[in-house]
């Protein structure tokens, strides 16, 4: 899926690796657009190019693709709302993972599905966690619709657009 990335979104593909180069990623991010998007295998792919690029940590670089691919990186941590929302004691439940040490190198990696169906509660817990981040902490939020998000939430994240799909990317793909 990766190498369909940059046709798919080429600024967000572009902006990324820059930042990567730089060694300047933000420890968070709100990727946003409508869900016809690829902000999820985006998010994924950054995880590889922090662990190949930013940290240079000596793992094979298929051996690592397949392991986030395949969700079995113990660093990376995808959560998604239980019912209608993500709940306070799921971001609990990050919180507390985030303290504690890591079996392998490398940062951890919170990448959030459906962010703006955060609870009141949830939302407040997750701006605690994101102004005081542990280090090597990432999060990546994945929204349709920022606008539902807390205000407070977004100005302390970087925020990548997401464009529809035109009909030419998708021919390519094909």
């Amino acid at each position: 899926m990766d190498e369909y990335l940059d046709l798919e979104q080429p600024i967000v593909y572009q902006a990324l690796s820059n930042m990567c180069e730089k060694l300047q990623v933000p420890h968070a991010l709100i990727f946003y657009g409508d869900k016809s998007t690829s902000k999820l295998e985006m998010a994924l792919h950054l995880v590889k190019l922090i662990y190949s690029k930013e940290l240079n940590i000596r793992v094979d670089d298929e051996i690592l693709n397949k392991r986030v691919d395949d969700n079995s990186l113990t660093n990376l941590f995808i959560i998604e709302p239980v019912g209608s929302a993500i709940k306070k004691a799921q971001i609990s439940e990050i919180i507390l993972e985030a303290s504690k040490s890591s079996l392998e190198d490398g940062p951890k990696f919170f990448i959030f599905k459906d962010a703006d169906r955060l609870n009141d509660s949830s939302s407040n817990s997750l701006l605690k966690f994101i102004e005081e981040p542990e280090n090597d902490i990432y999060i990546i939020l994945l929204v349709d619709n920022p606008e539902s998000m807390l205000q407070t939430i977004k100005s302390r994240c970087a925020i990548l657009s997401f464009k529809p799909l035109s009909k030419d990317v998708v021919k390519r793909m094909k």
